[in-house]
Parts: structure tokens; C-alpha cells; sequence
């Protein structure tokens, strides 16, 4: 008895500090940190791996300094999304961010991209009509996106893996020193 007590602590010390542990992060951005972008973009979209609760600060910057006009949605719960009304000229950007996260954690980053686009290839896209040639590319990132959620849904978290096989391996140990002891 005095093993079963020891092995339900043991199990009590290794699951719940994992859950405990599950803070929410950051998934993806698009455009990524670091990114050159070589099209037309009016949007930046960062994915979460939970629901958020809410933002503090969303705002993108040029390479001055300067904030850029734009609007923030927070839908998809996971998601914060930054659109301009234009698409964004060459340059350098930063992103910065601040939300809160399920667990009521501040979570707070950066994301550096540059836009560099061919000058004529810019100004034909604009005059075929931007806005539907930037509709499909749109369309196949949010497939992508919801095919990478579920594929991680699907793997599980390695620190729940992690510490259901050390509770079957230390529960296996006590019950074979228990089966031992009373031989």
C-alpha cells in the first residue's frame, strides 16, 4: 500500500507540472520573421497554438519609425491580423505585439519582414487588378494553415508523452518491487 502512495505521488509530481506548463505560443506569422516579401501585401497574420483572450499592442512600423494606418481583427480567436488599406510599399517593417494569452500571461514579440518588389512587376499587378490576384494566394496560406493545426493537434504535447511514459515506467517499477516483496 505504502508503494501505491508513492507511485500516485510520483504521478501527481510529473503530470500535473506539465499541464501547468502549457502557455501559449506563438505558431507562425506570415509574413515570417526575417522575410523578404516579393509581392503585394496589406496583411500580417500571427497564429497562436491556443485562443488568446485579447491584444494590447498591434502595431506595424516603417523602417523611420513611422506607425502605418491599419486596422487589427482578432478572428479567429488564435489569430491577431494587422490589415492596411493599401498594399505596403519596398521597405523595412516591424511588427510589434502584445496579447494576452488563455492563461492570462503577456506574451510580447517582434516581427521583422522587408517588402521588396520588382518596381514594373508592382505596377502592372496594380493595373490587372491587385486585389484578385492576391485573393488565391490568400486562400492556399489559410489551407496550409488549417492543414499545420491539425497535423500538430494530431502529434499531442512531447511533455505529456514525456511524463506519461516516466508514470508507466516508475508504476511498473513499484508494482514489480511490490510483486517481489511479497514472495
Amino acid at each position: 500500500m505504502k508503494y501505491i502512495g508513492t507511485a500516485f505521488a510520483a504521478f501527481a509530481l510529473l503530470w500535473f507540472p506539465a499541464s501547468a506548463e502549457a502557455h501559449t505560443y506563438m505558431e507562425e506569422s506570415t509574413p515570417e520573421d526575417g522575410e523578404t516579401v516579393e509581392e503585394d501585401i496589406s496583411e500580417i497574420i500571427i497564429s497562436f497554438d491556443s485562443p488568446i483572450q485579447d491584444y494590447n499592442i498591434a502595431d506595424l512600423y516603417d523602417e523611420e519609425g513611422e506607425p502605418v494606418l491599419g486596422e487589427v481583427t482578432h478572428d479567429p480567436l488564435e489569430e491577431v491580423a494587422f490589415n492596411t488599406d493599401e498594399p505596403l510599399p519596398n521597405g523595412d517593417y516591424t511588427f510589434e505585439f502584445e496579447i494576452i494569452s488563455e492563461d492570462g500571461h503577456i506574451i510580447e514579440d517582434t516581427i521583422a519582414f522587408t517588402v521588396d518588389q520588382e518596381e514594373d512587376a508592382a505596377e502592372a499587378q496594380e493595373e490587372n487588378g491587385a486585389e484578385e490576384e492576391e485573393a488565391a494566394p490568400e486562400e492556399e496560406s489559410t489551407e496550409e494553415t488549417a492543414a499545420a493545426e491539425t497535423e500538430e493537434e494530431d502529434s499531442g504535447s512531447p511533455l505529456v508523452l514525456g511524463g506519461t511514459v516516466i508514470l508507466l515506467v516508475l508504476v511498473a517499477g513499484a508494482l514489480f518491487f511490490l510483486i517481489r516483496r511479497k514472495k
